[in-house]
């Protein structure tokens, strides 16, 4: 084997170990078997390199080896076939390795794809979900809202409510303190008038006596001192005056009827104002039972009917009232005095 042969036999070793580490870098995972072929191109290039210096050393051996070298050279040609052929199998794994690889790739690319499509589907949802929260909210603040609004309606009504019963309560108590001023001056009246009726019965009554005492002075004047017998009996005008009633007895007890009749026959206009307020507070406990609304409906009633018959239909579907009752008595002779 001469330098030649040597030297390109290097230089094939060089570019093939070149070659080998071109697709060492493509690689990610070196396969076994390429890491082999490479190292027997290595040692193929170093024995080479071995040669030539041995040759450029010992030419004659060389010479006398050459034949062995070159069947070696053979040996080596059908090796380096076949470790062509395992590379090309190793290229080819490499390749489907690639392939694989990519596919990966896209299934990853198309898993981040999926991701983030999903992320985007959860974002979104949690976007709705924050949307519904802030309108149950909205909607939480109306009906809110409109709850503070009812209630302050309500107040306002009540308050107008307590407010139009105060102001009722006071109207009422004025008309009551108006219909007891009423009352009292009419009871005033009323007494002022009986005062009034009791001295003019007194003065006519005063006079009558003056009169009656005058009629008798004359009377005595014209009747004989002595006693005068009539049927065997004496009779004085001393007797005669003890034994008879007396025209002051009689004027007296007629004045204080005629007070009486005059007093109980006078017409009532409004049972309300004539009934004193001593007896107000006399037919409520004993004819309606305490209940003062219950008697003033009452004596509103008997103010509208026109007659004692109405009057009297009106109690007995009403009241149970005897008529031995004192406080029955004397209501019904008001009634009587209403309807005349």
């Amino acid at each position: 084997m001469n330098k030649d042969v040597l030297v390109a036999l290097i230089a094939k070793d060089v570019n093939e170990l070149q070659t080998l580490t071109e697709g060492l870098d493509q690689m990610q995972v070196i396969p076994a078997p390429y890491l082999r072929l490479a190292l027997d191109k290595s040692k193929a290039l170093t024995a080479n390199i071995d040669n030539l210096i041995n040759y450029l050393n010992n030419k004659e051996v060389e010479d006398a080896a050459e034949a062995q070298r070159l069947a070696e050279l053979e040996a080596k040609k059908a090796e380096e076939a076949a470790h062509e052929a395992e590379l090309a199998r190793i290229a080819e794994e490499q390749e489907a390795l690639f392939r694989a690889e990519e596919l990966e790739r896209e299934r990853q690319a198309e898993a981040r794809r999926k991701a983030e499509i999903e992320i985007a589907r959860q974002v979104a949802a949690i976007e709705a979900a924050r949307q519904a929260d802030l309108e149950a909210k909205r909607r939480r603040e109306e009906e809110e809202a409109a709850r503070q609004a009812e209630l302050e309606e309500k107040r306002r009504r009540e308050e107008e409510e307590a407010r139009r019963q105060e102001e009722e309560r006071i109207r009422l108590e004025a008309e009551q303190a108006e219909a007891r001023r009423r009352a009292e001056a009419e009871e005033r009246a009323r007494i002022e008038e009986e005062q009034r009726i009791r001295e003019a019965l007194e003065q006519k009554k005063r006079e009558e006596e003056r009169l009656a005492a005058e009629k008798l002075q004359a009377e005595q004047a014209t009747v004989s001192i002595v006693d005068v017998v009539v049927e065997n009996q004496t009779i004085t005008v001393a007797d005669s005056i003890e034994t008879s009633e007396s025209l002051a007895d009689k004027l007296a007890k007629n004045a204080d009827d005629t007070l009486a009749s005059a007093l109980n026959s006078k017409k009532i206009t409004d049972l309300k104002s004539a009934i004193t307020l001593g007896d107000r507070f006399r037919f409520q406990r004993e004819l309606f039972g305490g209940n003062g609304e219950k008697m003033n409906k009452a004596i509103s009633d008997f103010n509208s009917f026109e007659t004692m018959t109405e009057a009297q239909d009106y109690m007995t579907k009403n009241f149970d009232w005897s008529l031995d009752n004192e406080a029955v008595s004397d209501f019904i002779q008001l009634l009587q005095r209403r309807y005349l």
